[in-house]
């Protein structure tokens, strides 16, 4: 039988580090931007034009930037992980490919009943054994296309419905971000430590407890 929930894992898992990757770069993208505000600059100022005028730098506006920047934390890895849409979709994808996989399992069936009757006749029978060999060989067969159809169906099913679980993730990412008027969200990927103040990823998986993927 085919191991549809093996597959599936799988491909949690290869979904998880496509995903680490893009925001791995968005998060180096963030980190200069912070990493520009507070370094400072020093103004340029023509003195002689303006002897008495007060200097405002480059890194007092900087300062100001960053007492007003509000920054959040979510741990994507652990969203992909436990959204609990990941059942739904197992679920859903049992139930669609039932019936491909009970054929798998009767053809295969089929074949274990048929070597069977093969070792069970004597070598006399040159006929009949050769008749259960192209039988055999012919289940084999189609054993092997109904497979690898239900493997590329089934992949490109699970493909669909990870994809849209990723979407609406990124969807309530933004939404608590605008609930808690946050400016930046960084991610797990290059942050070696959080406060659990800052941590919106609990947030987050609340909203999608409320949510259904169609």
């Amino acid at each position: 039988m085919i191991a549809l929930s093996a597959l599936f894992a799988l491909s949690v898992r290869r979904l998880l580090m496509d995903f680490m990757s893009l925001i791995a770069l968005v998060a180096v993208v963030t980190l200069v931007v912070l990493a520009t505000l507070s370094q400072p600059v020093l103004a340029q100022t023509d003195t002689a034009d303006t002897p008495n005028t007060p200097v405002v730098t480059n890194q007092q506006n900087a300062v100001t930037a960053n007492e007003n920047l509000k920054i959040g934390f979510v741990n994507i890895r652990q969203l992909l992980a436990q959204a609990p849409q990941l059942e739904q979709i197992r679920v859903s994808l049992a139930r669609e490919f039932e019936a491909e996989n009970q054929q798998l399992i009767q053809l295969q069936s089929d074949i274990a009943t048929l070597n069977q009757r093969y070792d069970s006749i004597e070598a006399e029978q040159s006929n009949e054994l050769l008749r259960l060999q192209q039988l055999i060989a012919e289940k084999q067969r189609e054993l092997n296309r109904v497979r690898q159809l239900l493997q590329d169906e089934y992949s490109l099913r699970r493909n669909e419905a990870l994809n849209q679980l990723q979407t609406l993730i990124v969807q309530m990412v933004a939404r608590v971000s605008q609930d808690k008027n946050l400016d930046i969200v960084l991610n797990n990927t290059g942050v070696v430590y959080v406060s659990n103040r800052i941590d919106i990823t609990p947030d987050v998986m609340a909203y999608l407890s409320e949510q259904s993927l169609d």
